[in-house]
């Protein structure tokens, strides 16, 4: 099993609510924080933040392929990338 590691950078001290395999709910305080997870089975992460401006770095991960149906030319960009 890999670590997905994330280095959040905020400007409030919030809730973040990361969701993997499943969600959990992660308190950042105003600063870097760093957070780490994992999940056995993978897939896309997505990350609810409320107020506040956020940088976030992952480490560990690969990009998933995002394909716009409606786009003929989106196969070709994610290509490209």
């Amino acid at each position: 099993m890999y670590f997905v590691y994330l280095s959040v950078i905020t400007d409030a001290v919030n809730q973040l609510l990361i969701c993997y395999t499943f969600c959990r709910t992660f308190s950042v305080k105003e600063g870097t924080e760093s957070i780490q997870f994992s999940s056995p089975y993978g897939g896309l992460i997505v990350i609810k933040a409320n107020a506040g401006h956020y940088k976030f770095t992952m480490t560990n991960v690969a990009e998933a392929p995002r394909y716009d149906v409606s786009d003929p030319n989106s196969l070709s960009q994610w290509e490209e990338r």
